[in-house]
């Protein structure tokens, strides 16, 4: 499949205003600021990013919230929820259980641990590369 500059523009359009909300974009306001009906702008998504733009947004409002929770701990979810938009916290563990594949709490557990851990694989590279100039 070639791209055309007007499958660049789009996608450009598209994937700015989902970082920039956060995934919290209606997808018919999406389609509109992309000069594209509904339809259209979810099937050129689909066929370009490999996903439709509900999945990518949900992904990227998921994105957000690890985020916000790694970040400031100290937060509740409810507080959490009501900022990036999802209706309460069973909304949140159904999210974090369908991408993390666990609750959040068990999620937190882990990455405390693995922070603490360090990296898992040692940087190789030394820590100071001599120049030598000939």
């Amino acid at each position: 499949m070639r791209w055309t500059l007007a499958d660049l523009t789009f996608l450009r359009t598209a994937l700015e205003l989902l970082y920039n909300t956060q995934g919290q974009i209606r997808m018919s306001a999406l389609a509109a600021d992309c000069g594209l009906s509904l339809r259209q702008f979810e099937r050129r998504f689909q066929q370009r990013i490999g996903v439709s733009p509900k999945v990518f947004a949900r992904l990227l409002r998921f994105e957000a919230l690890l985020t916000s929770l790694i970040q400031e701990p100290a937060s509740s979810l409810a507080d959490v929820a009501s900022h990036l938009g999802y209706q309460d916290q069973a909304h949140i563990i159904h999210e974090f259980k369908t991408w993390a594949g666990c609750a959040p709490t068990a999620f937190l557990a882990r990455a405390k641990q693995r922070a603490m851990r360090g990296h898992l694989i040692p940087d190789p590279r030394p820590a100071c590369v001599p120049l030598y100039i000939v």
